[in-house]
């Protein structure tokens, strides 16, 4: 997945870009409060020496953001999903809560180990250098 954007402030080898968001609507929606958010700010690593106010081409890997979004909204329906199931087998309703807070536990502590990997767009190409 490709994307333009905007290079807002460099460091070291990374590069915080500025990515427009293409519009659905042909950008010409009046109507659309949604197109006024057009922007979304990302952190991308700048191994071309992209400086800061260039037009640039950046590229995130779909398998890396596909699995960071099931591990954000598939895995805490999946581990709820488990705790029911469990507390249904061993036939105690008490013990539910338990089984839920160690679910919420186990997305929580999955969620800030990933998080820690901020990266997940590389610059491919300067489109053009800043004035």
């Amino acid at each position: 997945m490709t994307g333009k954007g905007y290079v807002e402030k460099t460091e070291g080898g990374f590069a915080y870009v500025l990515c427009v968001r293409e519009s659905a609507c042909g950008e010409s929606c009046v109507h659309c409060k949604m197109c006024r958010n057009r922007g979304a700010r990302v952190l991308a690593k700048n191994g071309i020496g992209a400086k800061e106010g260039d037009n640039v081409e950046v590229f995130a890997d779909t398998g890396k953001i596909i699995f960071l979004a099931f591990m954000l909204y598939v895995l805490p329906v999946i581990l709820l999903f488990s705790a029911v199931v469990l507390s249904e087998a061993l036939e105690s309703k008490r013990i539910f809560p338990i089984f839920a807070a160690a679910a919420a536990l186990v997305w929580f502590f999955a969620i800030k180990i990933l998080g820690k990997n901020k990266v997940t767009h590389t610059i491919t190409e300067v489109i053009c250098h800043r004035d």
